[in-house]
């Protein structure tokens, strides 16, 4: 892939920049855990399925006037609590046809509802998931991010900097 040993040790070193400031920029938006109110493990019925287009992330090096931003389609089944509190579960399915034979089946899906009273909001994880569990998993992975980035440009600036030393011409 890489002709040039340099250029993948370059390539890395942009990826840990966006992993800093991916980590750097989603870390204090994260919750904490007393911010989640649980409120119960509740049983979801299938409703409805539906088409929804979403972006196609790809790397463009080159955009030409032909170029166009690229969509797919994917289907969305949502599923409602079966208590009518009005909370709502979505997951994608791979065709409308699946997610209309989800809804025939009608087979109920069990989910933990863990309200953010602050933002109005509210999320649904496993049933066996916990405020707790969520929040640091989260949290984990966002600091794993900024940890290994980090450290990588570190140890990349310090091997450039004793390379640079070491062929320095002496006078």
């Amino acid at each position: 892939m890489f002709k040039n040993k340099g250029l993948f040790f370059i390539f890395l070193l942009i990826l840990s920049f966006a992993g800093v400031f991916v980590g750097a920029k989603n870390l204090p938006k994260l919750h904490a855990v007393q911010d989640y109110v649980d409120e119960g493990v509740m049983e979801f019925a299938p409703y409805q399925v539906l088409p929804t287009q979403v972006e196609v992330k790809a790397i463009r090096f080159r955009r030409s006037r032909s170029a166009r931003d690229t969509t797919r389609t994917v289907y969305i089944l949502t599923y409602k609590a079966t208590n009518g509190s009005g909370y709502q579960w979505k997951k994608e399915v791979p065709s409308k046809f699946h997610g209309n034979a989800l809804i025939q089946e009608g087979a109920l899906e069990s989910r933990r509802v863990l309200s953010i009273p602050k933002d109005r909001t509210y999320i649904t994880v496993a049933p066996n998931e916990s405020a707790a569990s969520c929040a640091g998993s989260e949290r984990t992975r966002y600091v794993l991010l900024l940890g290994i980035s980090a450290a990588y440009i570190v140890l990349y600036l310090l091997a450039a900097l004793i390379l640079h030393l070491k062929h320095k011409p002496s006078a």
